[in-house]
């Protein structure tokens, strides 16, 4: 089964992950978020704020609540969501393959 997402739709989880190593938390400080795996750090985004970036993956966590989020928080959620079903969005065809 297939469904066609809404155009632009963003990752609206609001607290970072590393865009760099895409695994690795973020700690926030003095302005600036550094990851805690691969050490590169960024400005921080303002408190709250959400992640924004392109959503390619969708999670579905043992409760069976979903969100769509980036590749980042797709790469963390993997590590620390047990028993989640993680799939990637069908970016060339704009539909998610279920």
């Amino acid at each position: 089964m297939s469904v066609e997402p809404p155009s632009g739709i963003t990752c609206a989880v609001p607290w970072p992950a590393c865009a760099n190593c895409r695994v690795g938390l973020v700690s926030s400080s003095g302005g600036t978020d550094t990851c805690l795996r691969c050490g590169r750090q960024s400005p921080s985004a303002p408190r709250g704020a959400l992640c924004g970036q392109p959503a390619t993956h969708m999670i579905i966590d043992r409760q069976g609540d979903s969100g769509l989020v980036c590749d980042a928080h797709a790469a963390v959620a993997e590590t620390l969501l047990q028993g989640a079903q993680i799939r990637k969005l069908s970016i060339d065809r704009k539909e998610i393959d279920l």
